[in-house]
C-alpha cells in the first residue's frame, strides 16, 4: 500500500480487520509520513506489522521506534534469520534490542519502571520469516517460521 493516510486506519479498523501489514520491501514511503501513519494506527488501538526489505537491525529498530508490533522478513531459507531477527527485537535478556523509549513505540512517553515496560514489548511483538521455496519447506517445520512471541493486541488467537 503506497497510500498513507488516517483514513485508511479508520477504513480498515471499520472493516473489522485486525491489523494493518505494510509493505516496505517494494514500496517507498517517506519516514515522517510512515512515522505519523503507525502513530495513527496505534492511537487507534490498531497493530502495524511490517515486511521489510532485508535482515537489518538499523532499519528493525526505526520500525519498532516508530511503534510497528510485528516484523516480517522477506523470504528466507534460514532459522539463524529468524532467530537474528529475534534478537534485534527484544530486549536483554530476550535480545539484543537497544532501549529506546520516548518515541512512537511508547506513545512518547518515558517509563518510569523499564524493566516492566521491556517485559511488555518483549511480550508484544511478533516476528516472521515466510520460506523461501520448497527447500526451505522441507528443511524447517512451518510453524518454526511463524514465531509467536505474544499477541497482537484486538487481533484473534
Amino acid at each position: 500500500m503506497e497510500y498513507l493516510r488516517p483514513s485508511l486506519v479508520k477504513t480498515y479498523r471499520n472493516a473489522g480487520f485486525d491489523f494493518i501489514f505494510i509493505e516496505i520491501e517494494h514500496a517507498l514511503f517517506s519516514p515522517e509520513r510512515l512515522s505519523d501513519f503507525i502513530l495513527c494506527a496505534r492511537d487507534h488501538d490498531f497493530p502495524v506489522v511490517a515486511k521489510t526489505g532485508q535482515l537489518n537491525r538499523a532499519k528493525t529498530a526505526r520500525l519498532l521506534e516508530a511503534g510497528v508490533l510485528g516484523i516480517q522478513l522477506p523470504p528466507t531459507e534460514s532459522l539463524q534469520d529468524l532467530e537474528q531477527l529475534k534478537s534485534f527485537m527484544k530486549y536483554p535478556p530476550l535480545g539484543t534490542r537497544a532501549s529506546a523509549t520516548g518515541y512512537g513505540n511508547s506513545a512518547y512517553v518515558k517509563h518510569t519502571n523499564k524493566r516492566q515496560w521491556y517485559d511488555q514489548m518483549n511480550d508484544e511483538h511478533i516476528y516472521r520469516g515466510p520460506y523461501q521455496n520448497a527447500a526451505g519447506r522441507r528443511k524447517y517445520r512451518p510453524d518454526c517460521f511463524t514465531a509467536r512471541v505474544g499477541h497482537l493486541p484486538g487481533g484473534n488467537e
